[in-house]
């Protein structure tokens, strides 16, 4: 394996802990009381073994089993300040620039503290759960998290790199109706990368570009995979009446499931796994 991770890696490590000094104050509270704005920012929580400290998240926090029975404050768009100001939490964690943004600023102005994290590389990933870790003092179980995330990554990567003398080429099939993929900016990019494919519309400039039938046809891919709740029959009705694709020739479509794919957490893993099988099946 390269050694330029592992190196990358101690770095890091050694960063943190600077940072960890900084944050002291907060490693030495152990009741505290976190309101997270999105499922993956929960899952991180969790994963560091902080999950016990939030006290409301929103809709879909709904992994692990424990997460479930944490207080709804809202949605992926909206939530209720009035909710989150009853809970009394030192702070709240969010995405930047979400939907929800309205009222994440006037948390911040009725003297809520705000923080973020929304990770959308591998190493982002890496860095967020040491972070969340100093926020809440499990630096340690942080740091062991995120190195066997990063070194999985890392493995992943050395056995797929070189598996196809030609790149598969892959269709992410973001949204059906109307047909919607991802451009290089997200971390879904980065797993097809890693599994040694080639995400055929990865330059366009839009995060979430609108592509016509004829664009896919010409873009002739190899494997297309789409990720959802539950394997589509509409999606699988709709891509068979297109044969000239190679990858509808080849029954080359397939579905990984949204809990796995979607969010950027370590759990992400299970669907990077999932999509290198898929690209590097033969039909």
């Amino acid at each position: 394996m390269d050694k330029k991770p592992a190196f990358i890696l101690k770095i890091l490590v050694l960063y943190f802990g600077f940072l960890l000094l900084s944050q002291a104050s907060w490693a030495e509270k152990t009741d505290l009381r976190i309101v997270t704005l999105a499922p993956h920012i929960t899952e991180l929580f969790f994963e560091v073994g902080a999950g016990h400290m939030i006290v409301g998240t929103v809709d879909y926090a709904n992994y692990p089993e424990a997460a479930k029975k944490i207080e709804r404050i809202g949605g992926y768009n909206s939530v209720s300040v009035e909710r989150i100001l009853a809970l009394k939490p030192d702070f709240t964690v969010a995405i930047p620039g979400s939907a929800m943004a309205p009222q994440i600023d006037k948390l911040a102005k009725l003297g809520v503290e705000v923080r973020y994290s929304d990770p959308v590389t591998a190493q982002q990933v890496f860095d967020q759960l040491v972070r969340i870790g100093s926020w809440v003092g499990k630096e340690k179980q942080a740091i062991k998290v995120a190195q066997e995330f990063i070194e999985q990554w890392q493995g992943l990567k050395a056995r797929y790199q070189n598996m196809s003398a030609d790149k598969p080429r892959v269709f992410f099939q973001a949204w059906l109706k109307p047909l919607m993929t991802l451009n290089k900016d997200n971390l879904i990019h980065q797993v097809i990368e890693l599994c040694g494919g080639e995400n055929i519309f990865a330059n366009l400039p839009m995060p979430v570009p609108h592509i016509s039938i004829e664009t896919i046809i010409t873009a002739s891919p190899d494997v297309i995979i789409y990720s959802g709740p539950q394997e589509s029959i509409e999606a699988q009705q709709y891509w068979n009446t297109w044969q000239s694709i190679p990858a509808v020739k080849s029954k080359r479509i397939y579905w990984v499931h949204a809990d796995d794919l979607a969010r950027p957490v370590p759990k992400i893993l299970k669907g990077a796994k999932a999509v290198c099988k898929a690209i590097h099946s033969a039909s």
